[in-house]
């Protein structure tokens, strides 16, 4: 019996070792820039004119946690993939680190992925919002990089 119990202590000893490297495998951090932009389908700043969720429900109605958001954006500046003005697109929302939600209102730096559902994720990449103190220190660096990257050959 005591060889049964010390074999399941280091097997519960090994499960909590494991799960946090788990969970950090699950969304990898972002590559430079001009990787990320190489990577990406889309990469573009926009503001967020509206967004609709779209819940995924069970057989008894019930929203399950995930779904899809259909947005309308505003694009400021196209870096990829996107051309400045409105552009409609559907993202996955959800509980999964490679997802994102944005909200109506606020400005974001984007770099989306297009599923082979033709629907985006932006988790796990360069995409944040944009806040007036966010402008002053990390835009125009992320910027004027994104733009030499755009001009390598």
């Amino acid at each position: 019996m005591h060889s049964m119990t010390q074999r399941l202590f280091v097997i519960a000893c090994l499960t909590c070792v494991a799960i946090p490297l788990r969970l950090d495998a699950s969304c990898p951090r972002p590559g430079p820039p001009c990787e990320e932009l190489a990577k990406a389908d889309l990469v573009f700043i926009a503001e967020v004119l509206e967004a609709t969720s779209v819940p995924r429900r069970d057989g008894q109605g019930r929203a399950y946690p995930d779904g899809i958001t259909n947005y309308r954006f505003n694009v400021l500046e196209a870096f990829k993939g996107v051309n400045t003005g409105e552009f409609r697109a559907q993202f996955y929302f959800g509980g999964a680190l490679d997802l994102d939600s944005f909200q109506s209102g606020r400005r974001y730096l984007i770099f989306a992925n297009r599923a082979l559902t033709g629907i985006h994720k932006s988790g796990c990449s360069l995409t944040r919002e944009i806040t007036k103190t966010g402008e002053g220190e990390w835009l125009p660096p992320m910027r004027a990089e994104l733009g030499l990257c755009l001009k390598k050959p």
